[in-house]
């Protein structure tokens, strides 16, 4: 599994950040890496886990302002 800098992993969109994530706990959870390798796996994990926090909130937000838009037309 290539490991991607931060700079990087902002670039991807919520699905594909939501599918790194899931290949990353499937890596952990097979026991095939190493401890070196699962620490900067976990490391970008964490990561992921901000990323698709934060396009979900700017979505609700999104969403949000359309039905606020909606209620004052």
């Amino acid at each position: 599994m290539l490991i991607m800098t931060k700079k990087e992993l902002e670039k991807l969109d919520f699905e594909s950040a939501l599918n790194k994530l899931q290949e990353i706990v499937q890596s952990l959870e097979n026991d095939s890496v190493t401890l070196d390798k699962s620490i900067e796996l976990y490391e970008q994990g964490i990561i992921l886990k901000e990323i698709c926090n934060k396009r979900l909130q700017n979505a609700k937000m999104k969403v949000k302002n359309i039905d606020n838009k909606q209620e004052n037309d």
